[in-house]
């Protein structure tokens, strides 16, 4: 939008919408629907009638799914390999073995199939939110929607309070509150920020192994967000990581 302005944005959002309703109506005449994400999308869709009123919710629900899904994708790929490949070799084989057990399992094109990636690899899973905690750049703007009183504490240890108005736009630098989080001292027993360690996760949440359930605290690290702030597209990115990093471990 800032480089080419919101008319050829616009444009371009037409022909994408254009391109994705043409496959839509080829697809509504196969006898057989593809056991694929594009047909989920259908799926959830269903109540949107007339049919071209679908077509476009779909193109715009992938669209949307795309871009969430990417931000910091490639970053969180890049360190998990790095960490894979190079510095930490034993979360590199035990990542082969669910490999291995899951080619043995249900063959080679597993990592075509949508559900069984949600299920399977669940160390190489954490491997990746490992990555994506490291690689988070990104900042998280919100808006107070009412006043608000945060309690912080100043370099010398004091208590201090900032009180928010209504509409007070805060960034939070997630770099930071991922790896140099001082709410996170109080774990003595967790693998320290700086360190890599994919154990720490159970699925996309820090794991109860090391931190209490009940500590608002642990939300402070964050790699897709919470509750209704959560990325939509978390499930995809997982995924897709999944697929990416089990072929090239695989292959290479």
């Amino acid at each position: 939008r800032v480089l080419f302005g919101p008319t050829k944005e616009r444009v371009a959002l037409e022909e994408w919408i254009s391109i994705m309703s043409e496959i839509g109506r080829k697809r509504m005449e196969m006898d057989v629907l593809p056991n694929d994400n594009l047909t989920r999308l259908y799926e959830y869709h269903a109540d949107i009638q007339p049919m071209e009123a679908r077509h476009r919710k779909v193109a715009m629900t992938a669209l949307v799914t795309y871009f969430v899904a990417h931000s910091n994708l490639l970053g969180g790929i890049a360190w998990a390999l790095v960490h894979l490949a190079i510095q930490d070799r034993q979360h590199a084989q035990r990542v082969m073995t669910e490999i291995e057990d899951a080619i043995r399992r249900h063959g080679p094109q597993f990592t075509s199939q949508y559900d069984l990636l949600l299920v399977e690899l669940p160390h190489l899973e954490r491997v990746i939110c490992e990555g994506l905690r490291i690689a988070q750049h990104s900042p998280v703007p919100r808006l107070t929607v009412r006043p608000w009183v945060m309690e912080d504490q100043d370099r010398d240890g004091k208590r201090v309070e900032w009180h928010l108005p209504t509409d007070t736009f805060l960034l939070t630098r997630l770099y930071e509150m991922n790896t140099v989080n001082p709410y996170m001292a109080a774990y003595e027993d967790a693998p320290a920020m700086s360190q890599f360690e994919p154990a720490r996760w159970d699925d996309t949440f820090l794991s109860e192994r090391y931190y209490r359930k009940d500590d608002p605290a642990k939300y402070t690290v964050s790699i897709f967000g919470y509750g209704t702030h959560a990325c939509p597209g978390r499930k995809f990115a997982i995924a897709a990581s999944k697929i990416i990093l089990s072929k090239l471990l695989w292959r290479y």
